[in-house]
């Protein structure tokens, strides 16, 4: 299955303002998203250390102002180098429009690449609207529903 990644392989990194545990990081999506896995590097690339998370969490939100804990408030064990890509599997599903990583623990300083793997939503537009609400987790405005049952019917 091929999923759509986003940046642990760009040049430029995530660093912590304070380098403090209330720090995060947090990554939004034009559309909701199913969520699949999140992938870390290290910041190979600074002049006082080798700087990585050790330990993370993770939350989603689906409007950007309730957040829940992904997998019950896991911990994520991280990177050990900056050498090394780390993917944690999600437990369970989620769908969300943002994402935020809560480093926990890290070496020198709060500092990461980050890959969120997703897959994109697709809407079936022969399916009811009871159905649609339920499949997502969310309810479709309706003036959208709609406009997606008239074109399924016509």
């Amino acid at each position: 299955m091929e999923f759509t990644r986003n940046g642990a392989n760009h040049q430029l990194s995530w660093a912590s303002y304070s380098s403090s545990a209330a720090d995060w990081l947090q990554m939004n999506f034009m559309s909701p998203k199913l969520i699949v896995a999140i992938e870390t590097k290290g910041r190979p690339d600074t002049s006082d250390g080798l700087q990585f998370v050790k330990t993370y969490k993770a939350q989603y939100s689906t409007d950007g102002v309730n957040w829940t804990p992904i997998d019950n408030g896991r911990v994520f064990q991280a990177n050990t180098d900056v050498i090394n890509k780390v993917r944690n599997d999600l437990y369970s599903n989620v769908i969300a429009t943002s994402v935020r990583i809560l480093p926990q623990t890290w070496n020198t300083w709060a500092s990461m690449k980050l890959d969120v793997l997703f897959q994109d939503l697709y809407i079936d537009c022969s399916s009811s609207s009871s159905s649609l609400a339920y499949a997502f987790n969310w309810t479709p405005f309706p003036a959208i529903l709609i406009a997606l049952v008239f074109y399924a019917l016509y």
